[in-house]
């Protein structure tokens, strides 16, 4: 086994044991049988701990993945804040989709 592939198997034997739900994804992603948007709902609920609730909370707008991010459901469009007190307001607000990022 190379150490790449020793590597994927630790990390999902610990998926297995802290987010079972998401196990099954991760092997798909691993084995590379997944699309593109797949690959992205991984990436996502890896950076937020696994939540597909924090997926869909997430206030992280400098990420490039953030406007495609799963879960996301409808959302309310509202424009751009162009300060720190229009992204304190958002991170109050939950689900809100930011015009232009």
């Amino acid at each position: 086994m190379t150490p790449q592939e020793e590597r994927i198997a630790d990390r999902l034997a610990y998926l297995k044991r802290k987010a079972p739900r998401c196990a099954g994804l991760f092997e798909r992603v691993f084995r590379g049988k997944v699309s593109k948007s797949q690959a992205v709902k991984a990436t996502c609920l890896d950076c937020c701990c696994y939540s597909a609730n924090e997926v869909k909370l997430c206030v992280s707008v400098t990420c490039p993945l953030w406007r495609v991010r799963p879960f996301q459901g409808k959302a309310r469009l509202v424009k751009r804040p162009t300060d720190s007190t229009g992204i304190n307001l958002l991170r109050r607000w939950r689900g809100v989709r930011i015009a232009g990022t």
